[in-house]
């Protein structure tokens, strides 16, 4: 990486904490490791992990193959790898895992979970596409707006990600 970061083996105090949170088995991701260059942002962003972790309507298996789709759209190998590795271990196959980025394809997700993640992959290609019979759609899924909004943040964040990846995650 370009700048300073904390090796997770070398992490003390919030850092430690915030490593901790990550399973061996996981790994702490590459991308949050490039935020220990920024102590104050890493422990802004894990608050924005927790909520995610916590969400009352978006499941983990959602959240996984959205960050993964989105990261294979902005060429986020990072990402790729990691959230791919998390659908892996939550047991789905590589010919599922490679479908998921795909619009309009069966994903292995919940009917309403692959609705969803379609309508976040047309915003992601396609912003100006999105209309009102869109959120309407999604809504009658049992979907809030808030649980739309959501979803295009964590897309969004997964760009940006990308973005600052791509600057400073360089080996």
């Amino acid at each position: 990486m370009l700048l300073q970061t904390t090796d997770p083996a070398k992490a003390t105090g919030r850092l430690k904490e915030i490593y901790d949170f990550f399973p061996p088995e996981v790994g702490v991701p590459r991308t949050l490791r490039l935020y220990s260059a920024s102590p104050g942002l890493l422990d802004k962003q894990f608050g924005v992990i927790g909520y995610f972790r916590d969400h009352p309507r978006l499941s983990a298996s959602f959240m996984a193959a959205l960050r993964y789709a989105v990261a294979v759209k902005a060429g986020h190998a990072a990402c790729e790898l990691f959230n791919g590795n998390l659908l892996r271990k939550m047991g789905l196959e590589e010919h599922e895992i490679g479908m998921i980025p795909q619009t309009g394809s069966e994903k292995p997700l919940e009917e309403n979970e692959q609705a969803l993640l379609n309508f976040v992959l047309k915003a992601v290609d396609a912003p100006q596409s999105i209309g009102k019979a869109d959120i309407e759609a999604a809504t009658k899924l049992g979907y809030q707006e808030s649980d739309l909004l959501d979803a295009m943040v964590m897309a969004g964040n997964m760009v940006g990600s990308s973005l600052v990846w791509k600057t400073f995650g360089k080996d």
